[in-house]
């Protein structure tokens, strides 16, 4: 909802790396030390001074590229953090779902599954070997109760999407040094030094997934910093400077929570297309209130629409709150047309603009609550064409 175009300096950038490596490197050579061979080999090629300074420092369209390469290198990292991209080549289908094991039918073709299933792991282990894979393939192929193959069919499917619990049993099943390498990189200890100085460089008073929430930061407090493509999926990029997007603790926490990004509107990266997002339903024939409107959203483009979805935008903004700022423009806009006053003359002037109609668009927009929403609003009841920029 909000494009921050951060572009952090490169004397903030050198300072922030340095800092970031000097912790780093220890912890890097300490996990190196522990394995060896061709896992050794690939983390003393990817994470040497040179690369982890690209990590750090590397622009929002860079950073998953980088993600990509570090899993293809080393894909026991991918399979422990990040099982979607691991398993991406998995073939599994979930139309067991709906059997009923009761039925003869039903329970022929879930063993039919069973032994489909089997197959495909055992395709899959000779070319991506898999530590998650050996014990569900014992456990399936010594299964005989229908009830009990579907729910270890549920657990298939839930560690191929990614959204099995990374439980004491999950984590015990990989080395050592590879529950070290999220340990590594330090996100809560690198932001008691930083935290403050990324949030006032960014210069942020409002969430950019919702340009709804306050979150200006003071003296005493500052916004949680979200990672875009989140440290439980990417633990490299736990300290990526523009993997940083300070946010509201409502979509942050709630809504986003440890979601993977990919295909989503990026604040850092993409702009706010210039059509019309918000579409308004209100009555056009008597005065009304805010109980008599209605916010939609138009689908104007497929990034905004999966974090229109994902953020609830829709819920946000038919908050009454939101909804009387429509109807007071609708009551200006309505006054200035009765009282002849040309629309050009106050759009061109920013100071009849600011006192006829409350609004200071020359704001930038990190620093405009709702800027969209009543950009749109004006562009709908006074037909015109203004932008957020």
């Amino acid at each position: 909802m909000i494009s921050l175009k951060v572009k952090f300096s490169d004397e903030f950038i050198g300072a922030y790396a340095d800092y970031c490596i000097s912790y780093l490197m220890g912890n890097i050579n300490d996990i190196i030390s522990e394995t060896d061979g061709v896992i050794s080999s690939k983390l003393s090629q990817l994470f040497t001074e040179v690369e982890l300074r690209k990590i750090i420092s590397a622009e929002p369209a860079e950073l998953l590229m980088i993600a990509n390469r570090i899993y293809s290198e080393i894909p026991i990292l991918a399979e422990r953090y990040h099982q979607k991209v691991f398993f991406s080549k998995f073939s599994f289908e979930d139309d067991y779902i709906n059997l009923n094991l009761r039925t003869k039918q039903g329970k022929i073709k879930i063993f039919e599954i069973k032994d489909k299933i089997i197959s495909e792991i055992k395709k899959f282990q000779t070319s991506s070997p898999s530590i998650l894979l050996e014990d569900i393939l014992e456990n399936i192929e010594n299964l005989t109760r229908p009830s009990d193959i579907k729910n270890e069919l549920n657990t298939i499917k839930s560690i191929i999407n990614g959204t099995c619990q990374a439980d004491q049993d999950f984590v015990g099943k990989f080395p050592k040094w590879v529950e070290a390498f999220a340990k590594a990189f330090n996100y809560s200890y690198v932001m008691r030094t930083y935290g403050q100085s990324i949030v006032a460089f960014i210069d942020l008073e409002y969430c950019p997934y919702c340009a709804d929430e306050e979150i200006e930061a003071f003296d005493s407090f500052r916004p949680a910093i979200d990672h875009y493509f989140p440290q439980s999926k990417f633990p490299f990029l736990a300290l990526s400077l523009y993997n940083f997007i300070p946010s509201g603790n409502r979509c942050n926490s709630n809504y986003k929570k440890a979601k993977t990004m990919e295909g989503h509107f990026h604040p850092n990266l993409d702009e706010v297309p210039s059509q019309r997002l918000f579409n308004f339903l209100y009555p056009v024939d008597r005065i009304f209130t805010e109980e008599d409107v209605q916010i939609g959203l138009n689908n104007i483009c497929y990034k905004l629409e999966a974090n229109t979805k994902l953020f609830r935008i829709d819920e946000v903004y038919n908050k009454s709150g939101i909804k009387r700022k429509f109807v007071s423009l609708h009551e200006r806009i309505n006054w200035l047309i009765q009282d002849g006053i040309d629309s050009n003359n106050i759009i061109s002037d920013p100071e009849q603009f600011r006192r006829h109609l409350a609004f200071d668009l020359a704001l930038p927009n990190k620093k405009f609550q709702h800027k969209k929403f009543i950009v749109d609003s004006i562009n709908l009841l006074w037909d015109c064409n203004l932008t957020i920029d």
